[in-house]
């Protein structure tokens, strides 16, 4: 089992409130990861204060494997929040593709 908390405190903190990060990735685990057909881990707990962030998933460990797909779509829920969320989404994808997915897999989101 993996237990995921907030940041203590500074710029990282106030980012994920700001930006509503980690609302965005309790919601993935309680409202869409049932319904995707890709793999994602088995939630155990959930639970988010949204005015202050402070937030707990217990999920399944599911080690050896990456993080690539809980950034990439959490990056698709910031696009619908923000300005720039289209930059953000392709900056993050590419990263992503890049550092956890291990696959060429930038290419496919640019050219679709």
């Amino acid at each position: 089992m993996v237990a995921k908390l907030p940041a203590v405190g500074g710029a990282s903190r106030a980012t994920a409130l700001a930006l509503r990060s980690y609302e965005n990735e309790v919601r993935l685990y309680q409202e869409l990861a049932p319904d995707l057909t890709v793999r994602t881990p088995r939630l155990f707990h959930a639970d988010i204060d949204v005015t202050t962030a402070d937030f707990v998933l217990l999920l399944e460990d599911l080690a050896p494997a990456r993080t690539g797909l809980v950034m990439a779509i959490s990056a698709a829920m910031l696009v619908a929040q923000t300005d720039r969320g289209d930059q953000m989404f392709l900056t993050m994808a590419e990263r992503h593709a890049r550092h956890a997915l291990d696959l060429d897999a930038i290419e496919v989101i640019v050219v679709s």
